[in-house]
């Protein structure tokens, strides 16, 4: 299993600070979460993606390899069309194996969960969710069945709010799903950008199974009262 976590937006490092440095439960933020996750021990390679910058590389250098001895970096020149295509450029270093299941981690919101993804060898996929209905999230429409039926980006289809984080049964799953939101990009993109949540809608229709899994003592920096 595999985890790409693309942290390589315009708000990660500004005004000379990176935000997975901010102080949060004793310990800092992009540290607290992503050990936070009970699958962390299952991943095989950690695959941030990070703009090239010297602040981001000090980041590698002073924290990431300190904290995560099976991380990787891909730099990236400039930004790109959203964290979709950014965490495109992760499948670089997972080709070994594209039937390995592959997490996407967007890493800024905080949560707590018992669920390790793929831990029956299933081929499903998943998101995580918690209870919101403010347009600044992605949401998630499930069925009566609790399947997932719908996702879309900012736009409040239901009080399942993306926690950030999809899980798909394998890397060729996910490419296949960058390929279908190109294809029908007037209506799964956001202001002209890829993002993650909406990607998940190449599964539905694939017939892959497409789990909502609950969170719970949830905080995004986006919204600390309301979570």
């Amino acid at each position: 299993m595999k985890c790409i976590i693309p942290i390589a937006g315009p708000d990660y490092f500004k005004n000379n600070f990176c935000k997975g440095l901010l102080e949060f439960k004793n310990d800092f933020f992009l540290r607290k979460i992503l050990y936070s996750r009970p699958w962390i021990k299952e991943v095989d390679e950690l695959i941030f993606i990070m703009q090239d910058i010297e602040l981001a590389r000090d980041f590698e250098k002073n924290y990431l390899k300190n904290w995560f001895e099976n991380s990787k970096v891909i730099y990236l020149s400039s930004f790109t069309r959203g964290a979709a295509f950014s965490s495109l450029a992760g499948v670089a270093l997972a080709y070994d194996n594209f039937d390995v299941p592959l997490i996407l981690d967007l890493a800024d919101i905080y949560f707590e969960t018992d669920f390790v993804p793929y831990q029956n060898k299933d081929r499903f996929g998943y998101v995580f969710y918690f209870l919101n209905e403010n347009p600044i999230y992605s949401y998630l429409k499930v069925n009566a069945e609790e399947k997932i039926i719908k996702t879309r980006e900012k736009k409040v289809i239901s009080n399942r709010a993306s926690a950030g984080v999809y899980c798909f049964p394998s890397t060729s799953s996910f490419i296949k799903s960058i390929i279908y939101s190109i294809e029908n990009k007037e209506d799964l993109t956001f202001n002209n950008l890829h993002y993650v949540c909406p990607l998940i809608n190449y599964l539905i229709k694939a017939g892959i199974k497409t789990i909502p899994i609950k969170v719970s003592e949830v905080f995004d920096l986006k919204n600390p009262l309301k979570t």
